[in-house]
């Protein structure tokens, strides 16, 4: 009965579990009543079953919203009815909410559009030529775009898939409507008086065809007339009362047209949006002919204020003319393993789950948010800042003609669709972005005169202490993060003081997380633990504290699915980022007790300390009796005790006696591979193990293993000591045995006669300076452990004993051969040079190889 009871416990967990991304239930009327809030549009859902086909040929009945792994082309097709009375009366569009690439759009076979979303909400109108007075077919065609170079470079880039990941609402509006209104607002210290600029945009269609919608009869056409008006009323969203409104505007208007009209309100004792009270208004527009009303829009308005004040070398942020200070966390609208993006259900409830955290703010990652999110921001009073989808991205990258076109268009219909949301404060620009290359002046300049003409946002960008830093016109605040995350809290202290003092009076508001295992317990000695992550955000919250009143951004809210596999964390199987504190399945992690305690200044929370060592051992043991072994081979065994004195020090003689074919014993030969081999190995793998939860050495990975499916074995084997040596140590055998078949090769062109054994024995012998790595394999990770200048040190010294055995295998090959050693050099050395042609050139059309690595170094390292 036990066991039963466990495994239905079980399956109730998975299954709840499941939910967050198995509900993804189609939009509510309540939503689509937020997204077009209008008394006189008809808007209709178009999510539930749809014919989907990723070849073009075989279609499947899968629901939408949907998103599809591992497809670069998508088509998705339904019918649609539109009643014969309706269709001339009404002007017919598609709402799009957001999806993740670039679609083309045909109704009946008749293209109507083509466009980038990026997740951004889109809209395209449907001709009347192309519909039909009953069933209309809709087609999508979804293709990847150049979006995907913006993420080239981030180790912890979102799962990125293909189809129509947001609903689609197909929208009726009458001949004569509100396209768009805009406000600005302006008000006193106290709020005891303000004024409401706004500024309404009408468009016409086919005034022939405007139809009445006051009353039931909504088939009488109006008139002929062109003569119109436009109220506009203000009202108190909470309680629906009518706090000001505008007389009659007349206002005439051809078909086909579009003006713009202006208003502004003078009000007193208005109420402030804030994050404890979140005041919102609503703008509610109507135009009316001969006293029926045509049209009816609404948008949200808010009273309220975020500026820098800047005396001298100091600055502070000011939230209605109070100093205020960031409590953020990054948001990623998360993937489900079955495709689905996270039911608006569930992200209500992370909402009502930042409210209780103490979040003031939210930082909007990867993805532009669903505009339906932005309502709930503008609801719970949560500040909103938007990332432009830049991450990592190289100088020449940035230059790119086609990549500052998308980002612009995008930053264009970012603020023409968004800018009415009162709680989008800023837009981040982009993350660890080479401010010291022109692409990035030219990049900076073009897109900060667009937003600061065309909205009253912040400007601001996310840079790391190892970024060059020197370019920071038009950038109003700063995000500080180390790249590389587990360094010591003394570094991290001193890298935030020092470049705020470099980027003053510019605000620098730290940024940091972590990422973790889940399953880990071990206490926060651990540095994967989920109690190190609760130690880590609660020590670099306070010297955040210490150091500066901006506040913080938390990395991140909640975990999410990953595009590639994780090294850090070992999630490489099921990449999932963890640096959340909130994991995949919506549950909170203690690191959300500590911030909540931390953000609303309640008791410190005890955190586990634990009792584990991050030192491995094994290398340490393994390395030592290797040493053992071969000391006491040496001291038993005087020929090989002979054999490597003479290949150390007299090569010339040594290899003379393989030229004249005298007897070398081939089990010390094969004896002195294996401790080359090994010696390579422990070193290799010692160093990867060491580095395995360093940022920048997996980035490094990423751009010397594209491949995926070989970074997930590469990853499993620096992950297992043992395996990770035995790996190393075949792929360094490998090595030499193909620069014995090369050594045949040569001798082959050269017309020399060479056994298979001796071309062995020059790679194994001339390989023996390796085995000088042996006694430095003892004591390597534990002196990575104290200070990794030792890297540096051991580094150089693996490098000379390279050199030194390429230097020594090109003399083996010119004795053995009797030829001058020149003749040798050149062939050796023309041979690795055409090597390092064909493998650069691979690697250059796959990871744009040389702008990677000085991308690396230059500002990651």
């Amino acid at each position: 009965m036990k066991r039963i009871s466990l495994i239905i416990n079980f399956l109730v967990f998975i299954a709840s579990a499941s939910l967050s991304f198995a509900e993804t239930s189609h939009i509510s009327d309540v939503q689509m009543k937020e997204l077009v809030p209008s008394k006189t549009r008809l808007v209709y859902s178009l999510d539930g079953a749809w014919d989907v086909s990723t070849d073009g040929s075989t279609f499947e009945r899968i629901n939408v919203p949907v998103s599809i792994q591992n497809a670069n082309r998508v088509i998705l097709q339904r019918n649609f009815s539109i009643d014969r009375s309706m269709l001339n009366s009404y002007d017919w569009e598609l709402d799009f909410l957001g999806f993740n690439n670039e679609a083309e759009v045909f109704v009946n076979e008749q293209f109507v559009g083509k466009f980038i979303s990026n997740f951004l909400r889109n809209t395209i109108s449907i001709p009347k030529s192309v519909l039909l007075p009953a069933n209309n077919t809709l087609k999508i065609i979804i293709a990847k775009s150049d979006k995907y170079a913006s993420f080239a470079n981030d180790i912890y880039a979102p799962l990125q898939t293909s189809g129509m990941q947001r609903s689609i609402l197909l929208i009726a509006s009458p001949q004569l409507k509100i396209s768009s209104i805009a406000y600005k607002t302006k008000m006193n210290r106290d709020f005891s008086s303000a004024t409401l600029q706004s500024k309404i945009s009408i468009n016409s269609k086919d005034l022939d065809k405007l139809f009445r919608t006051s009353n039931s009869d909504t088939n009488k056409i109006v008139s002929n007339t062109r003569d119109f008006a436009l109220q506009i009323v203000l009202l108190d969203k909470s309680t629906g009362s009518n706090i000001s409104q505008s007389e009659m505007i007349p206002f005439r208007i051809s078909p086909q047209r579009t003006i713009t009209l202006n208003y502004t309100f003078n009000l007193q004792n208005i109420k402030a949006w804030s994050f404890d009270d979140p005041n919102l208004y609503e703008i509610s527009c109507n135009i009316y002919a001969n006293g029926n009303l045509i049209d009816n829009y609404s948008v949200n308005c808010a009273f309220r204020t975020l500026t820098i004040d800047s005396k001298d070398n100091s600055s502070k942020f000011l939230m209605n003319y109070q100093e205020f200070h960031f409590k953020a966390v990054n948001y990623v609208e998360n993937i489900g393993q079955n495709g689905y993006f996270l039911s608006i259900k569930k992200i209500e409830e992370d909402f009502k789950k930042l409210k209780v955290l103490g979040a003031n703010a939210i930082v909007f990652r990867y993805n532009f948010p669903n505009p339906y999110v932005l309502s709930l921001c503008d609801k719970y009073g949560l500040l909103a800042l938007i990332e432009l989808p830049l991450y990592n991205t190289e100088a020449s990258q940035l230059g790119r003609e086609i990549l500052l076109r998308n980002v612009t268009n995008q930053v264009i219909s970012l603020i023409n669709t968004y800018s009415s949301h009162p709680s989008i404060v800023a837009v981040s620009i982009g993350e660890g972005l080479d401010d010291s290359s022109p692409e990035y002046a030219n990049y900076i300049k073009q897109i900060s005169s667009i937003i600061k003409k065309e909205s009253d946002w912040l400007i601001c960008r996310t840079t790391y202490p190892t970024s060059p830093n020197v370019n920071n016109n038009n950038i109003d605040f700063l995000f500080f993060r180390e790249y590389i995350s587990r360094q010591k809290f003394e570094k991290i202290n001193d890298d935030y003081s020092r470049l705020r003092n470099t980027v003053a009076p510019i605000p620098l508001v730290m940024s940091f997380g972590v990422p973790i295992q889940n399953d880990n317990h071990n206490g926060y000695s651990d540095p994967l633990s989920v109690e190190f992550q609760s130690y880590y955000i609660a020590t670099l919250y306070k010297i955040a504290l210490v150091n500066n009143g901006f506040g913080c951004l938390i990395y991140n809210f909640n975990d999410y699915y990953s595009d590639r596999p994780i090294l850090s964390t070992r999630y490489i199987d099921e990449p999932i980022t963890t640096s959340g504190i909130e994991n995949i399945y919506g549950e909170n992690k203690s690191s959300f007790d500590v911030l909540k305690s931390l953000f609303n200044e309640e008791r410190d929370n005890i955190i586990n300390i634990g009792n584990y060592s991050t030192t491995a051992y094994i290398f340490i043991i393994i390395s030592f009796l290797l040493l053992i072994l071969l000391l006491f081979l040496l001291s038993r065994f005087k020929r090989l005790q002979e054999y490597c004195m003479r290949a150390a020090l007299r090569p010339f003689n040594f290899y003379s006696d393989i030229r004249d074919q005298r007897i070398l014993s081939p089990s010390y030969t094969y004896s002195i591979g294996f401790f080359n081999a090994l010696s390579f190995g422990i070193f290799v793998e010692s160093v990867a193990y060491f580095y395995r939860t360093n940022e920048a050495f997996e980035f490094f990975l990423n751009i010397i293993i594209p491949s995926v499916d070989l970074q997930k074995y590469i990853y499993q084997i620096i992950w297992i000591p043992i395996v990770g040596v035995i790996v190393f140590s075949l792929m360094f055998i490998v090595a030499l045995y193909i620069i014995a078949i090369l050594i045949k090769v040569y001798a082959y062109f050269k017309h020399i006669h060479i056994h298979q054994f001796d071309a062995v024995s020059i790679g194994n012998w001339g390989s023996l300076p390796f085995i000088y790595l042996l006694p430095i394999d003892v004591v390597l990770f534990r002196l990575l452990q104290i200070d990794t200048v030792f890297f540096i040190i051991f580094g150089i010294i693996f490098a000379l004993i390279l050199i030194s055995t390429i230097f020594r295998i090109f003399r083996a090959v010119s004795v053995v051969f009797d030829i001058k050693k020149s003749q040798s050099y050149i062939a050796g050395f023309s041979t690795i040079i055409l090597i390092l042609i064909i493998v650069f050139a691979c690697y250059q059309t796959q990871t744009n190889l040389i702008n990677s690595m000085s991308y690396l170094f230059s500002n990651l390292m």
